[in-house]
């Protein structure tokens, strides 16, 4: 292995930099979009399922089933990533997005809405490792700290998932759940096909 490199002072002036780069800007878009979608369905999902009579345990399952699942497709996507590129996993998770934000709010019975979620939630999860590969590949293009690069993820992520907690529960007890998640079926949706149009201007 190669002896690091001296460390430099970077601010603020790089981080500008590195905001117009298109990688960075798509990793950290990624990042809010998975933060957005977390926020609303870490308030909505639950409340629905209890709605439809699920007990604590069966909705903490329903996640915990959930999150297994992603821990499991997580690596899968980095491997997928590697070989196709980072937007083909990214594809895949946005259209399976878009699926369970339609059938979330819309469902009646919770035998048929824990399945989805237990299934759907991690296609959100699951754009984590190629937002993270982006973001990654544009910083040391950039001659950025990975550390530096990495901090402006969190923020994505920490922004995007305050930001849709409050505001689809407050929207939501306004209008009904169906208009949340919509707006985040709509962003899933302009995503996609920014992706396939940016895939076929790389063609």
């Amino acid at each position: 292995m190669p002896a690091p490199h001296d460390p430099t002072p970077q601010g603020l002036r790089e981080t500008r930099t590195a905001l117009r780069d298109r990688r960075v800007v798509t990793g950290l878009w990624l990042t809010v979009l998975a933060g957005l979608a977390f926020g609303v369905l870490d308030v909505l999902a639950p409340l629905r399922l209890a709605d439809l009579g699920a007990t604590v345990l069966l909705i903490a399952g329903t996640f915990l089933a959930a999150a297994a699942i992603e821990a499991v497709l997580a690596p899968l996507a980095g491997r997928l990533a590697d070989r196709r590129g980072a937007l083909v996993p990214v594809r895949i998770s946005l259209a399976a997005a878009v699926a369970v934000c339609l059938l979330a709010p819309t469902l009646e019975s919770k035998r048929l809405l824990i399945p989805v979620l237990v299934v759907g939630m991690p296609a959100f999860g699951t754009l984590f490792t190629p937002a993270m590969t982006l973001l990654s590949e544009g910083a040391h293009a950039l001659h950025l700290e990975q550390g530096i690069a990495f901090g402006l993820g969190n923020l994505a992520w920490a922004g995007g998932q305050a930001l849709a907690a409050a505001g689809s529960g407050a929207l939501a007890q306004a209008t009904s759940d169906l208009v949340p998640y919509c707006l985040l079926a709509a962003a899933c949706l302009g995503t996609l096909g920014m992706v396939r149009l940016r895939q076929r201007a790389a063609e």
